[in-house]
């Protein structure tokens, strides 16, 4: 190209030479093939979002063969935000773990708490038993959120509460006068 003086003959040779120069060259597949090696686990996901995730996957899989940068680029990308609908699924100890609460709770009896309390508790044991129903589709975001609220949840013992009301009965009628202020 740079040389004014070449002769048409020449141009075609180094046409021809630099047109299968280019043929033999190949697109760099590696960052796709490690994409999908990281992403090819359908243990870790939600039975319902890998099913969505799966055939894009495999159409990236079908594309490491291909020689096209762009090809490659376009299915790399394409993997990355299907990834984005990935949702992990909860582990095995998540689950055990919300399943015990859910076996205690059958030891427990309604009217040793306060209704409000008790009828608090027992949607959280049902929504709880709901989600073991199917823990193929339990996220591992929804999973931690029932543990943080089941070890947060409070019932309030009906005894407790009658105490309280004693002890409110006993010094109710206290006189203020009978103390000194500071105390008072």
């Amino acid at each position: 190209v740079e040389n004014a003086s070449a002769t048409q003959n020449q141009i075609d040779i180094a046409t021809y030479r630099l047109s299968i120069a280019t043929d033999d060259l190949q697109a760099d597949n590696t960052a796709l093939q490690t994409l999908i090696t990281s992403l090819d686990h359908d243990n870790l996901y939600t039975s319902s979002s890998w099913t969505t995730f799966a055939p894009i996957l495999t159409t990236a899989k079908e594309k490491l063969s291909t020689t096209t940068i762009q090809e490659l680029t376009d299915a790399r990308l394409a993997l990355l935000e299907a990834q984005k609908g990935l949702a992990l699924r909860a582990t095995a100890e998540n689950i055990a773990a919300l399943q015990t609460f859910v076996d205690n709770s059958t030891s427990l009896r309604a009217e040793d708490y306060t209704q409000e309390s008790w009828n608090g508790y027992m949607v959280l044991v049902n929504e709880i038993k709901e989600l073991l129903k199917a823990p193929d589709l339990l996220t591992q975001t929804d999973a931690l959120a029932k543990i943080t609220e089941a070890n947060q949840f409070q019932l309030v013992h009906v005894d407790v509460k009658k105490q309280l009301q004693d002890m409110i009965d006993k010094y109710k009628n206290l006189n203020q006068m009978d103390y000194t202020n500071s105390s008072w």
